[in-house]
């Protein structure tokens, strides 16, 4: 028994040095990326797009990670670099729940259609609304659903009544009266 207790320990510190790794990665992609951008930010549109942000994104594990795909979308939409991939909105909601911002996640749901052209895969929102529902936040899964019935891109479809009636009868004072309203 106490032979496992340093294989243990350098399993974890292997570990912690791969996600420090992963870390450097997206940094140093994101690093890269700026690069190809020079100094006053003239890039050949054909050399850049959703592919490199895609890299960013899988490589991604940490908030300050997300972060930086952030900054390169931002980056992208400053110097007229069009983001038009159908799996935009997807691969930001699944990278944002990988690096624990879970409350970018439901903001992504809520307001893509203000930044980006197509919705996240509902499969992908109702995994986030679930996530919500056993972290105990109903409210958030009621503000999501919401979103989703509101919005005539995403289709209402099943699970998503199914998580909101579960979700509204978990609230406190008018989780009956809500649930039986949807």
């Amino acid at each position: 028994h106490a032979a496992a207790e340093p294989r243990r320990w350098a399993a974890s510190a292997s570990a912690a040095a791969n996600a420090e790794a992963r870390r450097a990665d997206a940094q140093r992609i994101y690093t890269e990326l700026k690069q190809k951008f020079g100094y006053m930010g003239a890039v050949d549109h054909s050399t850049v797009g959703a592919p490199d942000l895609f890299q960013i994104l899988r490589a991604s594990k940490a908030p300050a990670d997300y972060q930086s795909a952030l900054q390169a979308m931002n980056m992208f939409y400053n110097f007229g670099v069009k983001l038009k991939h159908r799996e935009i909105a997807s691969r930001l909601l699944a990278t944002a729940m990988t690096c624990k911002v879970e409350s970018e996640a439901a903001d992504l749901i809520k307001l893509y259609g203000t930044w980006l052209e197509h919705p996240p895969d509902t499969a992908l929102v109702y995994a986030v609304m679930a996530h919500f529902l056993d972290a105990g936040k109903p409210v958030v899964v009621r503000e999501i659903a919401q979103a989703v019935r509101e919005d005539w891109r995403m289709p209402v479809e099943p699970p998503l009544y199914a998580l909101s009636i579960e979700a509204m009868l978990r609230l406190p004072e008018t989780g009956v009266a809500e649930a039986l309203l949807l």
